[in-house]
């Protein structure tokens, strides 16, 4: 039989119970978006073409690929500082694009970034990492942590 409840005992469960959610939020609160960064900022090799191979996160995290969302998309980053996004080979769009640090005030601001003169997907300012020279992942600066991760395309 169970002890019947104090208001002693429910207020030291009520505060035991907001000490774990609140250590839970911090903990999501401390977690970084942000990939981890392996490039110098100043002088990465990004410029080429670029297939999506998968993106992950969000608020109801789930790996995202084109099996699962049925469409191919690449990213072509032009030597000439034009970004062209393509959908299932054909251009969807395209704009300017620097690689630089993330801007004061913003969502990845001292972080190696990529800034779009306009969103093809994501943000305009996305926080850059390269794990290896062939692969590229770009982190969407708001809080859910969004990344599209991307293969270099040799063809």
């Amino acid at each position: 039989m169970r002890a019947p409840t104090t208001p002693r005992a429910r207020r030291s469960r009520s505060l035991g119970a907001t000490m774990a959610l609140t250590a839970a939020l911090g903990a999501c609160a401390l977690s970084s978006t942000e990939p981890e960064v392996v490039i110098d900022p100043s002088d990465p090799p990004v410029v080429g073409m670029w297939a999506w191979h998968r993106s992950t996160g969000g608020l109801l995290p789930d790996d995202r690929t084109p099996a699962t969302e049925g469409y191919t998309m690449s990213l072509d980053l032009g030597a000439d500082g034009i970004a062209t996004i393509f959908y299932d080979g054909e251009a969807s769009g395209s704009t300017t694009y620097d690689v630089g640090v993330g801007t004061t005030g913003g969502a990845v601001e001292g972080s190696p970034a990529i800034l779009f003169g306009e969103s093809l997907f994501g943000f305009a300012e996305q926080a850059l990492a390269m794990p290896s020279a062939d692969s590229l992942v770009l982190s969407d600066g708001c809080c859910d942590g969004f990344q599209w991760i991307f293969v270099r395309d040799g063809g």
